[in-house]
C-alpha cells in the first residue's frame, strides 16, 4: 500500500470522526485540504522518490 493510500484512509477516518466533534465548518475546510494533500503526495512520490530513510 502506498503512502498516498495510507494517508487517504487515515484522513478519511479522522475527518468523519472530527466532523461530529468539532462541526461542519472544520469538516469542510479539512476535507478540502485532505483531497488536495493525497494527490500532491502521489505527485511528489513520482517527482522526488526517496530511496532510503531520511533518519540515517
Amino acid at each position: 500500500m502506498s503512502e498516498r493510500t495510507k494517508s487517504f484512509i487515515i484522513n478519511t477516518f479522522l475527518l468523519i470522526l472530527f466532523y461530529f466533534f468539532i462541526g461542519k465548518e472544520f469538516g469542510i475546510k479539512t476535507i478540502y485540504a485532505a483531497f488536495i494533500l493525497s494527490p500532491m503526495v502521489g505527485i511528489l512520490e513520482k517527482l522526488c522518490p526517496i530511496k532510503q530513510s531520511l533518519m540515517q
